[in-house]
């Protein structure tokens, strides 16, 4: 597919809430797919009910589960 296939893929799964394919044991996730896997995590986090997250919040601001989320985002970033 073409980077903008790729993009409108991307898109329509966030947005629509759509899981994405699971990978194979011992497949490590693209970047594109861990940044994917990390805002969907923080926006379901915000949609549980978090009164202390943002969409724009920085890590001190955030409450600890929060904060928990967005450094495992970043774990998995870093280990990819």
């Amino acid at each position: 597919p073409t980077h903008a296939q790729v993009e409108a893929r991307t898109r329509a799964h966030v947005t629509h809430g759509i899981p994405r394919p699971a990978l194979s044991a011992g497949a490590a996730p693209s970047l594109l797919e861990a940044a994917i896997g990390a805002f969907q995590a923080a926006n379901d986090h915000i949609r549980d009910g978090c009164t202390t997250c943002t969409p724009a919040a920085r890590l001190p601001e955030m409450c600890p589960e929060g904060q928990h989320l967005a450094l495992a985002a970043v774990h998995t970033l870093a280990t990819d």
